[in-house]
């Protein structure tokens, strides 16, 4: 009786953008400067009838007149204390607009706007009440500055006094007894003001929500610091009648969150949202019932709160349509919703200002979605994306045998299955204009028809396809259980200044735990005389030249590191060979097998990131037979990925038997087979989809499986 063992890893990666760059929105114009190679802020002012566009660069300030939004007219360029910073930030006050930037030293500049359309005059650059401010918000005569820097010394937020204009004066200084490290950003209404709070502290970070009516001793009225999908809490808003409110972690794939701040002694979690998954928000703003997010790659996002417990995503104009993934920051900055126009203003970190007209709502919804994962081995965790655009409401139906087994409502939901079976999900969505619905099968818990070894994960559970998420939170574990795959494993690096240099692959382990990620499953070996395991690398590094001292992968057997500690340089399906035949102490033994990455990237100006896949992982092995010597044989499968046709190998002693082949997909359909009557087979897969395969080579009393990925 054969005994097989094998096991599959990949990423499935799916645009779930669709091949439209915008809905309900369209570009009127897109403007740069020449001397200008980043872009950061933006902001817009209204006066006597016409409209101007603030843009920050990493040259300076750039005043436009967008009265014809076809065709921006720029009256006023001016360079900043230091010419070259990521970060700037504006307000106005008046006929005043005020700025400041961060990452180097700079100053507070105002500037007088009454002289428009002709003109904009520079009235105050001075560094005496800040040399280096993140944020900054103006709420009546009061400047908020956010993080500043004044003098040498840090503040988490200093406020000012603009009573008169042209001659700011510090009113106070926030003391928020170490709950948080910095202020990011903030919003602020009357004399109450929402502090995103950023990271550490003794809260972690989150959002904070203070009294200001003395500003030299302000009071903290509450917070909120534990909440679903918690990352860098970056930015908040607030809306008209302050019932609302919308914040945003800059964190990857954290959605945004709206609470319920009718009481803000006890604000209430409404939902969560997002555009698609993976994607990092970064500014949002309210008008009306609508938030109008700057959202990086996803470009300029809008959605409806009218209905807190639907809240659904009406329009969007995507200027980083060539996103591929969600690898670092690209994209949007941020967004300006509030001209009398109602026209949008975007700027765009590569491509400049970016001038957006709303449509109005034509069409009915365009519903999508997909099962993001399933994690667990029962019961089951689905977690589901929604793709739709233009709905109101959503309505899911969980279906069955063709019978209704639940039905739920909201734009992401995640809901858990006891029982294994083949479900089918449905989504209805519906606006004012109409309906429109799709049904998807869910297989949960439904073991492979292509036989695969007993796999356990350390904690004893066992595991028929299905390996849990065991790492720590720098490892993202994506599960797709069932009939399709076993998960892949991303390695993420964590994020930091500190780097320590001159490190080999070893030492980057004990550098600094908190950069390493782990997972690792047990494998249970029987009637094997030897087993290799064929791993598959995949390096992404980005905006910077590969240093192999920066990310490190290795794995562990038994707890003894193997020899492998290396770094794979950008390449997919890179195959590896670890013999793991020295750890098999008889032919039935247990093996556990850990994967380890330690990999960092850095957040200030450089931009890097680093990434390590583990996309794919087979086991091959022979088998333990008495008084049966086994052929001397080799197979290969070439090339790999394929496209339209593929080479299978097999040199070896061929007296006693031929070799034979079976081509499965992942459900386990024999898609193909036949002889290998000859060293080389030519099998034509042009008519296969694109995805992962599997061929089954039996070959006397051996049996080895490959993993095909057809790419064309």
């Amino acid at each position: 009786m054969r005994k097989l063992i094998i096991l599959s890893f990949f990423c499935l990666l799916v645009s779930l953008a669709g091949a439209q760059d915008s809905l309900n929105m369209r570009r009127n114009a897109v403007w740069a400067f020449s001397g200008a190679t980043a872009y950061n802020d933006c902001w817009g002012y209204a006066a006597n009838g016409r409209e101007y566009a603030i843009l920050g660069s990493n040259w300076g300030t750039h005043f436009l007149d967008i009265t014809n939004p076809e065709q921006p007219v720029v009256v006023g360029n001016f360079i900043g204390k230091t010419s070259n910073v990521i970060w700037r930030d504006f307000d106005t006050y008046g006929h005043y607009a005020y700025g400041v930037a961060d990452g180097a030293p700079n100053s507070l500049q105002i500037f007088d706007l009454q002289y428009l359309p002709d003109s904009v005059v520079k009235v105050y650059d001075n560094d005496s009440l800040t040399r280096s401010a993140h944020t900054m918000y103006i709420n009546g005569n009061r400047l908020y500055l956010s993080s500043n820097t004044r003098g040498l010394n840090f503040y988490s937020m200093e406020i000012l006094s603009i009573a008169n204009p042209t001659a700011p004066t510090l009113l106070g200084t926030l003391n928020n007894g170490g709950l948080f490290n910095e202020t990011h950003d903030l919003y602020a209404v009357r004399d109450t003001v929402f502090f995103s709070g950023g990271a550490g502290g003794t809260s972690g970070g989150g959002l904070f929500i203070y009294d200001y009516r003395n500003p030299s001793a302000p009071v903290l009225i509450s917070s909120i610091t534990s909440y679903p999908e918690k990352g860098y809490n970056h930015s908040n808003w607030v809306n008209a009648n302050r019932t609302k409110l919308v914040f945003a972690d800059e964190t990857h794939g954290s959605g945004l969150k709206l609470y319920d701040i009718s009481n803000i002694t006890n604000p209430v979690l409404q939902g969560v949202f997002r555009s698609n998954t993976g994607a990092i928000a970064h500014n949002p703003y309210i008008r009306g019932d609508s938030v109008y997010i700057s959202y990086y790659h996803d470009g300029v996002r809008v959605f409806s709160i009218a209905d807190s417990s639907n809240i659904s995503q009406v329009a969007y104009y995507d200027t980083y349509p060539g996103n591929v993934g969600y690898p670092g920051f690209q994209g949007v900055w941020s967004v300006y919703p509030y001209l009398p126009s109602k026209r949008i203003l975007a700027s765009d970190m590569s491509t400049g200002l970016h001038i957006l007209t709303l449509l109005p709502v034509t069409t009915k919804p365009q519903v999508n979605f997909n099962i993001n994962s399933v994690e667990g081995c029962g019961p089951y965790k689905v977690n589901l994306f929604n793709g739709t655009v233009n709905a109101a409401s959503y309505q899911w139906k969980l279906l069955l045998g063709g019978n209704q087994v639940s039905t739920f409502s909201g734009q992401n939901p995640s809901i858990t299955l006891s029982n294994p079976g083949n479900y089918q999900l449905r989504l209805v969505a519906t606006n004012s204009i109409g309906t429109d619905s799709i049904t998807q099968n869910l297989s949960v818990g439904q073991q492979s028809a292509i036989p695969v070894p007993s796999i356990v994960t350390f904690n004893n559970n066992p595991l028929p396809v299905c390996l849990e998420r065991k790492a720590n939170s720098d490892i993202l574990v994506s599960p797709n259980t069932g009939l399709l795959s076993t998960p892949a494993l991303e390695f993420r690096g964590g994020e930091g200044t500190n780097f320590v240099t001159g490190l080999n692959c070893q030492s980057t382990f004990t550098a600094n735990p908190d950069y390493v990620a782990k997972a690792g499953l047990r494998v249970n070996v029987q009637n094997l005389n030897s087993l290799s395991m064929i791993y598959y690398l995949r390096f992404e590094n980005l905006n910077s030249a590969p240093d192999p001292s920066k990310s490190n992968f290795r794995i562990k057997v038994n707890g003894q590191l193997t020899g492998v500690c290396d770094r794979s340089q950008s390449q997919s399906y890179l195959s590896n060979t670890l013999d793991l035949s020295p750890y098999l102490s008889d032919p039935g033994d247990t093996l556990y097998i850990e994967f380890e990455a330690a990999n960092r990237f850095f957040r200030p100006a450089n931009f890097i990131f680093d990434r390590i896949y583990l996309e794919n992982l087979n086991f091959s092995g022979t088998l333990n037979t008495e008084n049966t010597l086994l052929p001397a044989v080799q197979v290969d499968l070439f090339p790999n990925p394929a496209s339209g046709t593929v080479t299978l190998q097999c040199t070896g002693d061929r007296s006693q038997s031929i070799p034979s082949y079976k081509l499965y997909d992942l459900q386990g359909r024999a898609l193909m087979e036949g002889m290998v009557d000859q060293d080389r087979k030519e099998l034509s897969v042009d008519h296969l989809a694109n995805g992962m395969y599997l061929i089954e080579i039996v070959w006397g009393s051996r049996l080895e499986q490959k993993t095909l990925m057809i790419q064309k």
